[in-house]
């Protein structure tokens, strides 16, 4: 597992490896000598409900949790959700082989929010979970 994308909840960080690997295959059909668009619109697809899957189950736990900055957190969430939304919309009115940039791009982007937001409910849900509180 990429250590950039690990948070202390381990069905968190296999979620974020599950979408980092869907990435990793979009990136190889991408790639691919005879280039099948529906092979593409297939996995942009699969990536979105990942994605989304992955975004229900945190936001859940951060409202088990009674996280404080859910509501940042989740803005950030239906930000990528939007992009990859508008990305597919564009592709498949398009069917032209992604660029590298936009993996690249989503890495850098998933990167970022575990590192910023992910490990922050992390921290929370620990320091929650070691105090004995409650929601």
């Amino acid at each position: 597992m990429l250590r950039s994308y690990f948070v202390l909840d381990s069905t968190l960080s296999e979620e974020h490896q599950r979408v980092m690997d869907q990435i990793a295959f979009i990136e190889r059909v991408a790639a691919e000598p005879r280039f099948d668009a529906h092979r593409m619109v297939v996995a942009l697809w699969e990536l979105l409900e990942v994605t989304n899957q992955h975004f229900a189950h945190e936001e859940k736990a951060m409202v088990d949790d009674a996280f404080p900055r859910l509501a940042l957190h989740r803005r950030d969430h239906e930000y990528l959700l939007k992009a990859l939304r508008d990305y597919i919309a564009a592709f498949v009115d398009n069917t032209e082989r992604p660029s590298a940039s936009f993996c690249d791009n989503l890495r850098s982007w998933i990167g970022f929010h575990c590192r910023r937001y992910d490990e922050d409910y992390s921290r929370f849900s620990d320091w929650r979970r070691a105090s004995g509180s409650r929601a």
